[in-house]
């Protein structure tokens, strides 16, 4: 499931804009659930009954090359170049999603014979720009403000709005904007910067403002309804934030967190079920930053230190409701680095496979869930080092790097998995 890599740094951002004021826990959106009543409360949530034996992790795991389960790999490079164009998503019909960013047309390469086609131009003809991507299902999703840049502690998410494109029928929808009770002198980012689409619905945290006044909110998009709900607030003040969501074929995965003395602490974790429309805490006993969900697995983080050094990813079973393991120190891969700490992050799930970074760059793995497997993607003599992910969608995982020895050579890299 697509999720945006600067993940964790719009979340310190938004914890950072507010104070120590307690709010109000989020409540389920009477617009998303027809048996909502006034007086249902956040109490109603059902809890999950779950063994907490994250500790474990599966430190016996297989590690193989890549190349096991590779049906293609290269150079995005080969297609268009990394410095003047924004790789977007590897479509449902086995082309690469690209964008130049002097304008606005979306370019699609196919993968087998390298041709170019244009697939539609998305321009709002607004003077607003273009900040954040996700794909799902043939459907392009993006936020854009009149912020050129983001910058920490100026950028205000001016004018901010959220599309949709369907790069099929080339219809554009405007899903959320910002309207006039947003105060102009405000000190926070509007802009929504985490989204998620599965093609049928896009998900994303953001503000909502009314006479009332304004407040974090976690947003659904119904696309086939072209229906916009909130599913749950918190004050704007207070120094509770959203992480993620992931929005998956039955439920909308999402996190809350609070910002304490520059540590991220007293993480929960929700999950919302679409078919039933009930609100699920996960155990979170172990206090772990929600990060992104697939249909079956939830990935969490857990800094062990307060440089965020050390850090795990713990992996949980939607499925047997319990969380199963974890990527650390311990792990195979890692074994190597227990006395300094591995430092993972950015992480991302597609079906079951998980990617993530770590600080120890020179190498990259991936990690299948159901195999139990770690596959090695780049290991540490060929030079390299790991920069930043791009995007895991539709088995195609992409990442970019530089050489260790020649800081102005970068490249842009991706594998197609089985």
């Amino acid at each position: 499931m697509k999720k945006s890599a600067v993940s964790l740094v719009c979340t310190i951002m938004l914890l950072l804009s507010g104070c120590s004021v307690e709010g109000p826990l989020p409540s389920i959106s009477p617009s998303l659930d027809p048996e909502y009543k006034a007086n249902q409360s956040f109490e109603t949530i059902v809890p999950y009954e779950t063994d907490s034996s994250f500790e474990l992790a599966f430190t016996d795991a297989t590690i193989l090359d890549v190349s096991e389960i590779t049906l293609q790999e290269g150079s995005l490079e080969n297609f268009f170049s990394g410095e003047k164009s924004h790789y977007i998503a590897y479509d449902d019909n086995g082309g690469i999603l690209f964008r130049n960013y002097d304008d606005f047309i979306i370019k699609n390469v196919n993968l087998s014979t390298g041709e170019v086609s244009e697939v539609m131009d998305i321009s709002t003809n607004s003077d607003r720009y273009m900040m954040v991507f996700c794909y799902g299902g043939n459907w392009l999703v993006w936020a854009e403000s009149k912020d050129e840049a983001l910058y920490v502690g100026s950028s205000i998410g001016e004018g901010w709005a959220v599309f949709a494109a369907n790069l099929v029928t080339k219809e554009i929808i405007k899903i959320d904007e910002e309207n006039e009770f947003f105060p102009n002198d405000r000190t926070f980012f509007a802009l929504p910067l985490d989204m998620s689409c599965n093609g049928n619905m896009v998900a994303f945290s953001g503000y909502e403002a009314d006479a009332d006044g304004v407040r974090k909110a976690l947003k659904v998009y119904d696309l086939s309804e072209r229906s916009l709900s909130t599913i749950a607030t918190i004050d704007a003040d207070d120094s509770k934030a959203f992480t993620g969501p992931s929005v998956c074929d039955t439920h909308i995965v999402y996190g809350i967190s609070q910002m304490k003395d520059l540590t991220i602490t007293n993480n929960s974790i929700y999950s919302y079920n679409l078919e039933t429309f009930v609100l699920s805490e996960i155990d979170n006993s172990g206090d772990f930053i929600f990060t992104t969900a697939s249909e079956q697995y939830i990935v969490a983080t857990k800094p062990w230190s307060e440089d965020y050094q050390d850090t795990s990813l713990v992996i949980y079973d939607i499925l047997n409701e319990s969380w199963i393991f974890a990527i650390d120190e311990y792990s195979p891969i890692y074994r190597s680095f227990h006395e300094v700490g591995v430092g993972l992050s950015d992480a991302q799930i597609c079906g079951d496979y998980v990617a993530w970074r770590s600080i120890h760059n020179t190498f990259l793995y991936i990690y299948s869930v159901k195999d139990n497997t770690f596959y090695k993607i780049m290991d540490s003599d060929e030079g390299l080092f790991t920069g930043y992910i791009l995007y895991f969608v539709n088995n195609l995982f992409a990442w970019a790097g530089g050489s260790i020895n020649d800081t102005n050579e970068g490249y842009y890299k991706f594998v197609l998995l089985e």
